[in-house]
């Protein structure tokens, strides 16, 4: 059977690699930058900020993002454009979470994508959008978390 040009155009490829580009700490992969750390606190969570657009509030000066992901979401698109997008969400969680409120907006829910990178089999890489009460996007996540904790 022949697929349509079409229904090609509408496959969503599975996360990969090149899902994790950031602009940080002299990294421009997440995956690259979790490798470098070793694991370490600074370089497990990397978060797309709702406020200010930028990458993880501790490290304002060593960390900037572009204001969209490598598939082209950005702060304030629909649950609709992520999954377009994305495809179906490997999981979806309630997370509230204060860090991610503004402007009237609070955070309801993440919609959660994984990653496995053979040359770090202790974790999974993570990219979640956290999402509003308006199914929203109010926040992005890039992650390695602990295999162990999902066994």
């Amino acid at each position: 059977m022949e697929v349509s040009v079409e229904a090609e155009n509408n496959i969503i490829s599975p996360l990969s690699y090149e899902d994790f580009n950031i602009n940080g700490f002299g990294y421009s992969n997440y995956v690259d930058l979790y490798g470098a750390g070793n694991g370490y606190e600074d370089v497990e969570r990397i978060s797309i900020m709702t406020t200010n657009c930028t990458a993880y509030t501790e490290y304002p000066d060593q960390m900037s993002s572009d204001t969209e992901t490598s598939r082209g979401i950005k702060l304030g698109d629909s649950r609709e454009q992520v999954i377009a997008a994305y495809g179906e969400p490997r999981n979806e969680v309630v997370y509230r979470s204060k860090a991610y409120n503004h402007d009237g907006l609070e955070s309801q829910y993440n919609l959660c994508y994984c990653y496995i990178d053979e040359r770090y089999p202790e974790v999974f890489f993570n990219l979640s959008f956290s999402m509003d009460q308006n199914d929203n996007v109010l926040d992005i996540c890039y992650e390695a978390i602990l295999m162990k904790w999902y066994k």
